[in-house]
Order: structure tokens, then sequence, then C-alpha cells
């Protein structure tokens, strides 16, 4: 039987989603709003997975319900950020309709030299949904 997913709203902070298998936590993601952009957008942040349970198809399952409960919710465009060379994690979010958007950023400003670059995604009102590349001015 799969982990069950179920979510916790922890406004303003924006939704929480835990997989549980046999009583202990394996996976975790937020989608939090995005205070620059208004309740129409949202990140996803703190995407973990535990080893033994990455390959099975959790990962999606935790995006899509995240991705779901923000339209639900009003949000329309869904951003993320990959560290550069994590191209388990690139594959996993272009699954989910994720496209990389050519904007980059250091991952800690300690660490100059180490980058991550964002993904978004459109959220169409009807529960379907599609990524837009660069310079699509209606993914912005």
């Amino acid at each position: 039987m799969p982990p069950r997913i179920p979510s916790c709203d922890r406004p303003p902070a924006g939704t929480h989603h835990l997989a549980w298998w046999s009583g202990d936590p394996v996976a975790l993601v937020a989608l939090v709003p995005t205070d620059s952009r208004g309740s129409t957008h949202g990140q996803l942040t703190s995407m973990w997975i535990a080893p033994e349970h990455r390959g099975t198809g959790l990962g999606e399952r935790l995006v899509s319900a995240s991705c779901e409960q923000g339209r639900v919710r009003g949000v329309r465009v869904v951003t993320l950020w990959v560290v550069d060379g994590n191209e388990a994690a690139e594959r996993l979010y272009e699954r989910c309709g994720f496209v990389l958007t050519g904007r980059r950023q250091p991952v800690r400003e300690d660490e100059p030299g180490r980058a991550e670059q964002e993904m978004r995604r459109i959220i169409v009102g009807s529960g379907e949904t599609r990524g837009r590349g660069r310079g699509d001015p209606a993914g912005r």
C-alpha cells in the first residue's frame, strides 16, 4: 500500500504535505505564498523524500497534491529552485510540468560557486497544468 499523504494548513505559511509509511514520516513538501507576487503565486519548498522511497512515484504524488491544493486556493503560478547537478530532482519536476525559466542564483551567499535554477509551472483553473518556458510573459 502506498504511503498516505495528508495535508495540514498553517496559514499564512501555506500548505504542507507529509507522507507516512508504517508510522514514520518518509517525505514532505510545502507550498508557500510568495509575498512579492500576491496570492496567485506560490513557491514549492522543503521537498524531501527518504532515500528508500525515491523512485516510487511518491515525489510526483507530493508535487501533484501541493499544486492541486494551491489551485483550489487560487494559486496560478508555482515556482521552485533546484540545485545545479541534482538531475533526479530536475527530472521529477519536469515530469510534473515544471520548466526551467533561465533564472539562476547562488544556493547560499557564502557559496557563490554553487548555484540553483528556477523552474515554473502554470496552473490552469480547470485543474490541468502546463509549464511555460523562458520569455513567456504569461508565466511571470
